[in-house]
């Protein structure tokens, strides 16, 4: 009868440990249509401002298409994708390229970021005078046709750090185009996020995990002994 008593206790501190409980607040924004630039022989920028009325989190894109003559049958065209350098938010990178992240994976300090003019994508093909030459691509969202997946990000407000994925479309040829489809924050700071999560999630804190095991095992060993 006693350890009947002990484990109905336990398990009494478990129900009540389940009204704390650490919650993961998220902004999420699905842009339709979405946001988009395209451009062939000029340069122009693509921005998005991730949280209102905090400076802090846009970010930039540059795109850059230029068609180059040396002269003669000489020429080249080449084609570029960015994040810019004097953007807020920093990307997640593996070694100087931006990575294609998948759904499910998960956007945390244990990355690495950075701002330092990171190619997305990159384009260029070269013409002699016996025509022109196989296109070249570069980055993980360079190819011939359009290319799709996540970004991982990291915004620091000053004071925190923030963690959040992005959706993005890049086609990469002599004109060169961009969407962005979709984004999510947590604002949770220091906290990681995985690609596609939208929601807030409310998870048990430590403490009340902690009960809930001692719980289940003291009512696991009555029943053994029974």
């Amino acid at each position: 009868m006693k350890r009947l008593m002990i484990t109905m206790a336990v398990v009494a501190l478990v129900l009540a440990g389940q009204g704390r409980r650490a919650q993961a607040v998220m902004i999420h924004e699905v842009l339709d249509p979405a946001l988009n630039a395209s451009v062939s022989k000029i340069a122009t920028g693509l921005s998005k401002t991730l949280i209102d009325g905090a400076a802090w989190s846009e970010i930039n894109f540059y795109l850059f298409s230029e068609y180059y003559s040396y002269g003669g049958a000489d020429y080249s065209w080449t084609t570029h994708t960015k994040l810019t350098a004097d953007t807020s938010v920093q990307i997640a990178v593996a070694g100087v390229e931006a990575m294609n992240l998948a759904l499910g994976d998960e956007v945390s300090g244990a990355m690495s970021f950075s701002t330092d003019q990171v190619t997305l994508a990159g384009y260029s093909r070269y013409k002699d005078m016996w025509g022109w030459g196989d296109p070249s691509y570069g980055g993980t969202f360079g190819g011939g046709s359009l290319v799709d997946g996540y970004l991982g990000l990291m915004l620091n407000d000053g004071v925190n750090t923030y963690y959040g994925w992005m959706h993005i479309d890049v086609t990469g040829s002599t004109t060169q185009k961009m969407n962005i489809h979709e984004y999510a924050i947590n604002l949770n700071p220091n906290e990681g996020v995985l690609v596609g999560q939208t929601e807030s999630v409310t998870t048990p804190e430590p403490a009340s995990m902690s009960l809930l095991a001692i719980g289940g095992a003291g009512l696991l060993m009555r029943r053994r002994r029974r």
